[in-house]
């Protein structure tokens, strides 16, 4: 709702605007009229720890401090309803039919008002028996997060809603599909 009254009238006010993708500058001219002109793009970029790390040095941290020794497929953001979590935890279920050692990595926070959507996608694993599979992280260090990169076998984003998917540039700059 604040963002709903404040950001309008912020609007109006701004001399110019910066959006981080020509998605987000479509919307502000499609919800708020904004004209063309007022809005830049400049798309985010990513910290240059995001590249290619020797495979085994990456496989040795995820090992000895998360206890991940599987391959496996992974999610990296917010934990939230637009990310469509529960469409990739059935899509992973028909994965586990041909891989039965292949794992789901989610990462991301779910504290707060994420926590029931997070226990929503727990509960939806156990349904579908894959609980075992399915690993919740929630939030890592942030220089760890290329390990995990590295060591995917790809990264899943199935937002509905994305302003600009970062993980995905992250993802792209260690090389993993």
């Amino acid at each position: 709702n604040k963002m709903m009254s404040v950001f309008p009238d912020a609007v109006r006010k701004a001399d110019s605007i910066i959006a981080v993708s020509e998605f987000i500058k479509s919307e502000l001219i499609k919800y708020y009229h904004v004209q063309d002109k007022k809005i830049e793009v400049i798309y985010p970029g990513c910290s240059d720890i995001f590249r290619p790390i020797d495979l085994e040095i990456a496989k040795s941290v995820l090992k000895n401090r998360y206890k991940i020794i599987d391959k496996y497929i992974l999610y990296a953001g917010s934990i939230h309803k637009r990310k469509n979590l529960e469409v990739i935890i059935k899509a992973f279920k028909s994965l586990c039919k041909e891989s039965n050692s292949l794992k789901l990595i989610i990462i991301g926070n779910y504290d707060l008002k994420r926590k029931e959507y997070y226990i929503q996608l727990k509960n939806l694993a156990g349904e579908l028996e894959i609980q075992d599979k399915v690993i919740f992280l929630g939030r890592v260090d942030y220089f760890d997060m290329p390990y995990f990169y590295n060591c995917a076998c790809c990264s899943v984003n199935l937002s509905e809603y994305d302003g600009f998917p970062i993980s995905a540039v992250e993802a792209s700059a260690c090389n993993c599909p």
